[in-house]
């Protein structure tokens, strides 16, 4: 009877350092990786991953990586029609006219789009309808 609570207090401890492994590892991964995690739930829609990943010290006008071929969050946003996603970006400081690492600017992506209400509310917060995807004017 003793050497069946010996193993089964091994393997409970086993899996419990286990899994506290995997949380602290799961955990330095999304802290490190926030930036793109953020942007990406920017472009899915994740409100709630979205508010996390803020307190989590996020730049709300950064790309989600530094290649020509990443969106800014206000983009992603913008292209996904999300508004409460663009309201929560814009409230925190995200730039509505930004130059952006992706073709267009992000009243462009909901144009193109056909998001009606995100272009609304975009204008409604200053978008600019002559700025360019690179942030000069046309």
């Amino acid at each position: 009877m003793k050497t069946v609570r010996a193993i089964v207090f091994c393997g409970t401890v086993f899996l419990v350092t286990l899994t506290l492994g995997l949380t602290v590892a799961l955990s330095f991964h999304i802290y490190r990786n926030r930036q793109p995690i953020f942007a990406e739930a920017a472009f899915r829609g994740y409100f709630f991953r979205m508010r996390v990943l803020y307190r989590l010290g996020v730049d709300v006008n950064a790309a989600g990586c530094p290649y020509r071929s990443c969106f800014t969050p206000i983009w992603a946003a913008a292209w996904g029609g999300y508004d409460d996603e663009v309201r929560f970006l814009l409230d925190r400081g995200a730039d509505v006219n930004p130059k952006s690492n992706f073709e267009g600017s992000a009243l462009m992506a909901a144009s193109v789009a056909g998001h009606k209400s995100t272009v609304h509310l975009l204008l409604s917060r200053g978008a600019d309808v002559n700025a360019g995807g690179d942030g000069t004017r046309h």
